[in-house]
């Protein structure tokens, strides 16, 4: 059985992740409704890395403050500061 727990109803510690209410883990048929409205950031990764228009690389992984707030992206093995100028280019979905 696979479980989603949004990340706002979630407390990110450096050594545990504390689940605020037990109520918040979605069954199935809830998933379904936010991965058609939402984009799992792990679909990020691989996808080509831009910062003001420069191609840096590919994404490999995303740093996460505790408060949920991305703040750096890994490209290759560099760490990127996250700002208003880094983008990613997305592979489109397919119509399903």
């Amino acid at each position: 059985m696979h479980r989603f727990l949004p990340l706002p109803t979630a407390a990110v510690g450096r050594a545990e992740i504390r689940i605020l209410s037990p109520l918040v883990l979605l069954e199935q048929r809830e998933l379904d409704f936010y991965r058609s409205r939402t984009l799992a950031l792990s679909r990020l990764r691989g996808a080509p890395v831009e910062r003001n228009g420069r191609r840096l690389g590919p994404l490999r992984d995303l740093v996460v403050a505790e408060d949920g707030r991305v703040v750096a992206a890994i490209v290759d093995k560099q760490r990127i500061p996250f700002d208003d100028g880094l983008r990613f280019a997305l592979k489109r979905r397919t119509a399903a």
